[in-house]
């Protein structure tokens, strides 16, 4: 009996799949047999679209980007409301998302950031390159709200822009460790009343 021509598959939610299990499982621990089970492709067909596990993985901090950490900061770029609120929302945003019950543990850029020495160069690199990205976009809307009179002279959007780029590590570093988002809220309030008060 002949056999039916292979089902084709969705490349979105392929792409879904990829960013998913390597949010899941981190670099490290993210294994082809994951891979292969969560899009439904062999391992050849894997290969042959995407390359090896380093490919991959690069696939997959691209997908994120694109679909779930672009949004967040377009809200950063464009909103108008004021300044410890607009970070606020993100931040609170980012605690949701991490502590969502049906999607993985923390932000996979910063994820990716805690396993960056047992990666390649090249991982470390592309992984510090998109926390940077972000951080960058918090310092441009920093000297933006400075110019006009929105924060301090003295203040410094740089150093401001670290500060807030590493609370988001703290909130995914203290979600895998267990915290709730009340305690993830008091992070967020403690954090934002010091940047901007």
């Amino acid at each position: 009996m002949a056999r039916g021509r292979p089902r084709k598959v969705d490349p979105e939610t392929v792409l879904d799949a990829i960013m998913m299990t390597f949010w899941q499982y981190g670099y490290l621990d993210t294994t082809m047999t994951h891979l292969t089970k969560a899009t439904k492709m062999a391992k050849p067909g894997l290969y042959a679209a995407f390359g090896d596990k380093e490919a991959l993985f690069q696939t997959a901090i691209k997908h994120y980007k694109q679909e779930v950490a672009q949004p967040m900061l377009d809200d950063i770029i464009h909103s108008s409301d004021e300044l410890i609120s607009v970070f606020t929302r993100y931040l609170d945003r980012v605690a949701s998302t991490v502590l969502n019950p049906l999607g993985p543990k923390g932000c996979l850029i910063a994820n990716s950031l805690v396993q960056c020495p047992a990666m390649s160069d090249e991982l470390n690199a592309l992984s510090k390159e998109e926390n940077e990205h972000r951080r960058h976009i918090f310092q441009q809307r920093l000297i933006r709200a400075k110019e006009k009179g929105e924060l301090s002279h003295h203040s410094d959007p740089k150093a401001l822009s670290h500060f807030i780029a590493g609370q988001v590590i703290a909130i995914t570093v203290m979600a895998r460790a267990g915290a709730d988002k009340a305690t993830l809220d008091q992070l967020i309030q403690v954090a934002m009343a010091g940047a901007f008060n």
